[in-house]
């Protein structure tokens, strides 16, 4: 009835005809009408209470209840997600399109989880039902709402590598790539990787730089940045590199990736040169200075300390005099610095012919032990110039006699740059017809041998005059000196000649002797008695004298038995006996003057008297100790000057004496 809406009756009454015949009567309706209080609710629910993944499946539950008085046809359920959800997967879908007053019925209905749902933070959802009532009106019911909370996990990760793995130069440019993965539930805006060099490496060249600014879950790429290589990177060993990844999930909370770190590695090739050279390129001098310098350039990719030049002179060149120093004990990658020294060039630099040196450059790198170049080497050559001189000297300078000693002394010079040894004196030419001794050099024998240059020795030699040389007048003696230097022939001084004089004495004696004969024994020399003469020359000079010739004219010829008289020599001569006359007898006495002379000698006269007396005289005889030897020797050790006055001295001795007979010498 209430479906129906109206209680609706009508009647009729019938009887019977008494002849049997149905009577009816006309209808006759009432009419009772309802109230009609349709309604209808529902009563939305959600399982599971909360949601977390895409494609998580929620199952809704509508429990729809006729609320209202009248049968409802027609029940559905209206659900109406609320974006940006989605539609249902299934339903809503009710057990019965039918449902009389207060019955109920629950329909369903599932939902698949969208990543627009998590984003949300919830799927939202209300649901309406409706039916129909008897009277074809539509019925709805209020809405009923669920909402079933998402759990939010926003999460992202970064993976950063490089490219290339290892860097060796300045300059190298190496490529991060950071990977960036939404490892969460929800979709993160603004994505942003930020990068944090480890110092000493300085800012990225470019970037980082991300294809897009928002990642939904699971969802990855691949950001960028360039960076530069510095020296400080080459020099730290690494280039060492950490990111994050950030962003911004749906709620506006910020979302940042734990660190990723990237290391490339620094390829250290530490290495140095030097090259060294020096100035002047040649040394002549002890004392020169020769300075060095030291080119060092780091040839690696690394910053160099504690530079220093390491010298290494070659014997026998002995201690740099400075240095090496360098203006900087820091050498960065392909930077150069000069380093100096200086040597002073010493005697046995010169005798060795150069001066050899090899210098090596050390440093230490930022790790690792030091590093040392390869050897330079500088040669400076040495000008040589042996030279030698000898000076000859003599003493005396002058003699007089055979058998004077000559002592010759050779001043030998070193007068070039380098030592000589095994120096001698050489004697090229010598007039002297005798022999000169061995030579007498410092230290012994006739050899120096060294002579430093500057420096002198004196050898000397000894040499005893002979009478070919007093005859020659002089004596004439060239020397030279030779020494070997360190390299090279032997060098030979220019000769050095000295001359010592003979100054020729030339002088010739002559002694003339008498002796009276007593012929007839009569004890007295007179008439008729004899006197024998005997001429005695001799050499009185320094020189041999030829061409002697003793002339007698009273006596008559007179013979010699040489013709030359060397030095010292003396020889007899015979002349004619003379008889005494009455004339000498009268005279008191018979005097004979003779006279000798020879080739560049001076004339000697000498005379001798006999006194004739008339009475008896001892015949005239000479001792050891007597007159003639006295004369003889006097006039070679006093002169004729000397001889003359002895002899007058003698004469008159004699004379006074004995009254002998007298001998008379005179020179003039």
């Amino acid at each position: 009835d209430l479906d129906n809406g109206s209680v609706n009756d009508t009647a009729t009454a019938s009887g019977t005809t008494p002849s049997g015949s149905p009577v009816t009567s006309p209808p006759s309706t009432a009419t009772v009408p309802v109230v009609a209080s349709p309604a209808l609710t529902v009563l939305k629910t959600a399982s599971p209470a909360t949601v977390s993944a895409v494609g998580d499946v929620i199952t809704y539950s509508f429990l729809v209840t006729n609320t209202g008085n009248v049968t409802l046809t027609g029940i559905a359920v209206t659900d109406a997600q609320t974006a940006p959800a989605g539609a249902l997967a299934t339903g809503p879908t009710c057990p019965s399109a039918t449902l009389a007053p207060a019955a109920s019925e629950t329909c369903t209905a599932t939902y698949t989880v969208t990543q627009a749902d998590l984003d949300n933070g919830s799927v939202n959802d209300t649901a309406t039902a409706s039916g129909t009532d008897p009277g074809g009106n539509p019925v709805t019911s209020p809405p009923s709402t669920a909402s079933v909370p998402v759990i939010s996990s926003p999460a992202l990760t970064v993976v950063k590598t490089a490219s290339p793995a290892s860097v060796s130069a300045v300059g190298d440019v190496i490529t991060y790539s950071f990977l960036v993965t939404n490892t969460g539930n929800v979709t993160l805006t603004g994505i942003a990787v930020t990068d944090a060099q480890t110092a000493p490496a300085g800012a990225l060249a470019t970037g980082p730089t991300c294809p897009s600014a928002t990642l939904a879950p699971a969802a990855s790429e691949t950001c960028t940045a360039t960076y530069l290589v510095t020296q400080a990177d080459l020099d730290n060993g690494s280039v060492n590199d950490t990111a994050t990844a950030s962003g911004t999930d749906p709620g506006g909370n910020p979302v940042t990736s734990p660190p990723s770190t990237a290391i490339v590695a620094v390829t250290q090739s530490p290495a140095l040169t030097v090259v060294k050279t020096a100035s002047p390129a040649s040394v002549s001098a002890v004392g020169d200075v020769i300075t060095y310098s030291f080119l060092v350039t780091n040839t690696g990719n690394v910053t160099l300390t504690g530079i220093v030049v390491t010298d290494a002179q070659t014997a026998p060149a002995g201690a740099l005099t400075t240095g090496p120093t360098c203006p900087s004990a820091t050498l960065a990658p392909a930077a150069s610095e000069t380093c100096t020294a200086t040597y002073t060039v010493t005697q046995a630099d010169l005798d060795n012919g150069s001066v050899n040196d090899t210098a090596t450059a050390s440093g230490t790198p930022p790790t690792g032990p030091p590093v040392t170049s390869p050897p330079s080497t500088a040669i400076v050559t040495v000008a040589q110039s042996p030279a030698l001189t000898v000076v000859k000297t003599a003493s005396p300078a002058t003699v007089s006699a055979a058998g004077d000693t000559i002592t010759y002394s050779f001043l030998v010079t070193n007068t070039g740059n380098v030592t000589l040894t095994g120096v001698t004196v050489n004697e090229t030419s010598f007039t002297g017809t005798g022999t000169l001794s061995p030579l007498s050099c410092p230290g012994g024998g006739a050899t120096i041998a060294s002579l430093a240059p500057g420096t002198s020795a004196t050898c000397t030699a000894t040499y005893v005059v002979t009478q070919a040389d007093v005859n020659a007048g002089s004596i004439t003696n060239t020397a030279t000196g030779t020494g070997i230097p360190p390299t090279g022939s032997p060098v030979t001084s220019p000769p050095s000649t000295k001359t010592v004089t003979i100054p020729p004495v030339k002088k010739l004696g002559l002694v003339k002797q008498a002796h009276g004969v007593d012929v007839n024994d009569d004890g007295v020399i007179g008439a008729g008695d004899r006197v024998d003469w005997t001429l005695i020359v001799t050499n009185l000079g320094t020189v041999t004298i030829t061409n002697i010739h003793v002339s007698d004219p009273t006596a008559g010829t007179v013979t010699c038995p040489a013709t030359s008289l060397a030095p010292g020599q003396s020889m007899t001569c015979t002349v004619a006996s003379h008889t005494i006359t009455a004339d000498d007898v009268k005279a008191g006495s018979v005097a004979n003057v003779a006279t000798v002379s020879g080739s560049g000698g001076t004339g000697t006269t000498a005379k001798a008297t006999v006194p004739v007396h008339p009475v008896q005289t001892p015949p005239l005889a000479f001792t050891g100790n007597d007159s003639r030897l006295q004369i003889v020797l006097a006039a070679l050790l006093l002169g004729v000057g000397g001889l003359i006055t002895l002899a007058g001295t003698r004469r008159r001795r004699t004379s006074t004496r004995r009254n002998r007979s007298t001998n008379e010498t005179r020179e003039s």
